[in-house]
């Protein structure tokens, strides 16, 4: 069981300061109620930090599948995403030594 943030199994040096869980709306019925995807998508919202810090997160945005362990869910446990695919919605911008706040978003998530 995961017990802290990780990614591709090595333990993350930065945590997200906020996440949000998106249901992902796939259509509606024939009374007008939403029907959800399987999956979902999760919002990972960083602070400034150092580059390499950032980096170890931003790199991850390549097109391959990766494995993360993050927050549940409305929990206060860990639990591990695998095969999930990352995008970066807002890049950092990087002053001296510093990359500014940046937020990812976690693709095709199934818990």
């Amino acid at each position: 069981m995961a017990t802290t943030w990780a990614i591709n199994s090595s333990t993350a040096s930065l945590a997200p300061y906020s996440i949000v869980w998106n249901k992902i709306q796939a259509g509606t019925d024939h009374n007008g109620a939403p029907l959800f995807s399987a999956y979902k998508e999760v919002e990972l919202r960083f602070e400034s930090a150092s580059i390499t810090f950032a980096r170890e997160w931003l790199n991850t945005e390549n097109g391959a599948a990766h494995t993360f362990d993050i927050l549940g869910e409305l929990s206060l446990g860990f639990i591990t995403l695998s095969n999930i695919y990352v995008a970066v919605e807002q890049y950092p911008v990087v002053e001296s030594v510093i990359a500014g706040p940046f937020t990812l978003k976690l693709l095709k998530v199934k818990v």
